[in-house]
């Protein structure tokens, strides 16, 4: 039996998110008051108040960082076995493993993110979410088949029936088309700014590989789960940043990553961060898991929450 932190991902923003947390702790404040400084923008207006930035990815990927951890204050009783976070929440767990400090965090998430909407400006693309009886076959056929009108990959493989794909528009079109006839349920054009994860962000990769380079990490406390491969890191400098690079260009391997952990006798997962979509990804991937989030919580219960969790593992 054992216990990971997993953390969320872009789209996993809403107004009001952290607020609880702000205004009830003084350690979650202090995460607001940080990222405000090391951004240059006052963070909790931005995620509490309404506004269209939010939703921009300039703004919202160091919105989630920053709510995500200030909700990791809450569990600084609880050492985990593992950590890991689906693409953006990757510099969350990397925070939580003491391999990031929280500044240079903040820092590579806004490089990430200017360099992500600069070139999604140059090569427009979008994404789509394929919902119902799926396969990873299934859906790079219909990648491959769309590829003649444009870019078109899978972007992320959260679930066995729910995989995103990732590309140009006319491309995007003619998968959803062929979704159809292929029998797939569903088909969600995501609302997101750009077709991520897909080779339509190599120049977001180029340039942030070269970001990585330069910044110093320290040694991890605790093992990572990468999304880029669904193998651990520990201690591998060099495999690290490859990851984190290569995953703007590379699918997600969510679900992988999940087999992987329990695999590992992980079967208690704590999401951190707003949102309780990854609590939702790992029931359908496995109902052994026992998921505890942190979001919107009863704070007067608060104890009661920490306590189901260190008696799950």
């Amino acid at each position: 039996m054992g216990i990971a932190f997993m953390f969320p991902g872009q789209g996993s923003q809403y107004i009001g998110m952290g607020k609880d947390l702000y205004y009830n702790f003084a350690n979650c404040r202090e995460i607001f008051d940080m990222s405000s400084e090391v951004i240059g923008i006052d963070m909790a207006s931005l995620c509490f108040e309404y506004n269209d930035n939010l939703n921009d990815t300039l703004y919202s990927q160091v919105a989630i960082v920053t709510v995500s951890i200030a909700m990791l204050q809450l569990m600084t009783d609880i050492s985990p076995d593992y950590v890991l976070g689906l693409s953006l929440g990757e510099y969350c767990a990397l925070i939580s493993n003491l391999t990031l400090d929280i500044n240079t965090a903040l820092n590579l998430v806004k490089k990430r993110a200017e360099f992500m909407s600069k070139t999604a400006k140059k090569r427009p693309g979008a994404m789509t979410a394929m919902v119902g009886k799926l396969s990873k076959e299934l859906i790079k056929s219909i990648c491959m088949e769309a590829s003649h009108y444009g870019i078109c990959s899978p972007a992320n493989y959260n679930t066995s029936n729910q995989i995103v794909i990732s590309g140009e528009i006319p491309a995007l079109e003619k998968a959803e088309e062929l979704a159809k006839i292929n029998g797939i349920s569903k088909t969600i054009r995501l609302n997101v700014s750009g077709a991520f994860h897909s080779e339509l962000m190599t120049d977001a990769y180029i340039e942030f590989l070269a970001e990585l380079k330069k910044i110093k990490l320290n040694p991890m406390s605790l093992p990572f789960i990468s999304n880029f491969n669904a193998d651990v890191i520990y201690n591998d400098n060099d495999k690290l940043i490859h990851s984190l690079a290569g995953q703007l260009i590379n699918p997600v391997l969510w679900e992988d990553s999940m087999h992987l952990l329990y695999s590992k006798g992980i079967d208690t997962l704590v999401e951190i961060g707003p949102g309780r979509t990854l609590s939702s990804f790992a029931k359908k991937i496995n109902n052994n898991f026992k998921t505890y989030s942190l979001d919107k919580i009863d704070l007067n219960n608060i104890d009661l929450l920490l306590k189901d969790i260190k008696g799950g593992y």
